[in-house]
């Protein structure tokens, strides 16, 4: 079945297969390497279990052991799916253990729920409190999202909204202190270092949604460094595959998007079809064959595609653009020419405040703010500020049907100073 991406104005298609996954396929990226677990249901003992570990999913070494295989119980479904995420960290394991999912709130107990392993696999300790439905490891220290309450029922939406919502940080696992009082907490992701707060949590279709993304924010050694503000995606819960972030878009309490957004870094989205209507992205799992299999509710089909083709249809970027004091999440991630950054006009300029007027037939823009009026052209470094010419470095583009156009020099004709910070390679307006 080809699915379509859409990467601005384009679509890519993805040629999503349906099909019956091998549980024996479906692997847990710990951040270092993979878990592979498998029950053959026919005795309660170690020989009734696989658990292998691989740093390169192509060496496998044996994980079981008569005094852990009690505990592997809680990592996958009666049907063999992977229902715990695990995180490796300086010593061992951090694993969060599910009920049904991996993501998400952890909502059927709140004793136990995460379980520190040694290299071994064997339990050292265990948490007990408030449900968690996100956790992290950086740098040694460990970060766990709370809600402590279900909340109240919303009839209108016929959903119980969860509230209350809270992060620790521990560097022994065993004494917390609050890292945010209205939660969230940081990943690492891709080379990223990002503070994600997913909203108010509401349960449907036997498990809880969100319903609007608190803040996402990148993010420097644990604190929370800028916002983001997208140009055209609204995100929803994220779940973090491998460097991939799967995002379910923003659930309005009536019809699911039928879309979910991927990204690497948190900044640049791309939006992808998802093959049915009205559904929700439950899950995603990678397979030991490069592939990622995505599973939806409301749907007995499991789809599945190479993981090539999601990175060839990604908005990537490593340049960064800041206004003020947030991150600029454009549709069209920015780009270099001779040494000047392009970026998407239209949103900019909404975040300037400035006016846009767009001549089709000669493809010439004028952007108004205050008292200065600046005209331009497509592929022409001549224009004009307040009808006096002026030459830009650069001439503007029509990429991917974006506008793109020089960053400094309409910044700073429109009042607006723009530095460089070579480290993070953001261009910052002020």
């Amino acid at each position: 079945m080809m699915i379509g991406i859409i990467h601005a104005n384009d679509t890519y298609a993805i040629d999503f297969e349906n099909e019956i996954i091998n549980p024996k396929d479906r692997v847990v990226y710990t951040g270092q390497g993979y878990f592979s677990v498998y029950y053959d249901g026919k005795a309660h003992n170690a020989s009734a279990w696989e658990v292998t570990y691989s740093k390169d999913k192509v060496n496998w070494r044996n994980a079981v052991t008569d005094s852990n295989y009690e505990f592997l119980d809680s990592l996958v479904s009666s049907s063999n799916r992977p229902t715990s995420q695990v995180i490796e960290t300086n010593d061992g394991y951090m694993v969060r253990r599910k009920n049904c999912i991996r993501h998400g709130l952890n909502y059927v107990t709140r004793d136990d729920n995460i379980i520190l392993l040694d290299k071994n696999f064997n339990v050292l300790k265990s948490y007990s409190g408030d449900y968690v439905s996100d956790m992290s490891y950086i740098n040694g220290v460990y970060y766990i999202n709370t809600y402590s309450q279900y909340g109240e029922y919303i009839p209108e939406t016929h959903m119980n909204v969860v509230s209350e919502e809270k992060s620790y940080y521990s560097t022994d696992f065993e004494n917390w202190h609050v890292y945010n009082e209205s939660g969230g907490i940081p990943i690492i992701n891709d080379g990223h270092e990002l503070f994600i707060r997913n909203g108010k949590l509401q349960y449907k279709y036997n498990r809880y949604l969100t319903q609007g993304l608190g803040d996402i924010a990148l993010s420097q050694n644990g604190v929370a460094k800028q916002g983001i503000i997208y140009e055209s995606v609204d995100i929803g819960e994220i779940i973090q595959v491998h460097d991939y972030l799967f995002a379910n878009l923003v659930y309005d309490g009536t019809n699911c998007p039928d879309k979910i957004a991927v990204s690497k870094d948190g900044v640049y989205f791309t939006i992808i079809s998802i093959p049915e209507e009205n559904c929700w992205l439950s899950d995603v799992f990678e397979l030991k064959d490069n592939r990622f299999e995505f599973d939806i509710t409301n749907s007995s089909k499991y789809y599945s595609c190479p993981i090539e083709q999601i990175d060839e249809a990604l908005n990537v970027s490593d340049i960064y653009v800041q206004f003020q004091d947030k991150i600029l999440g454009f549709e069209t991630p920015p780009v270099i020419e001779s040494g000047s950054t392009l970026v998407p006009m239209r949103f900019l300029f909404e975040q300037m405040g400035a006016d846009v007027e767009w001549n089709g037939e000669t493809q010439t823009a004028t952007a108004t703010l205050d008292n200065t009026a600046v005209t331009f052209a497509i592929d022409d470094t001549n224009a004009e500020v307040n009808n006096t010419p002026a030459t830009m470095d650069v001439p503007a583009r029509l990429i991917n049907g974006k506008t793109m156009v020089p960053l400094r020099f309409l910044s700073e004709e429109m009042g607006f100073e723009v530095a460089w910070d070579a480290e993070s390679r953001t261009a910052i307006i002020e």
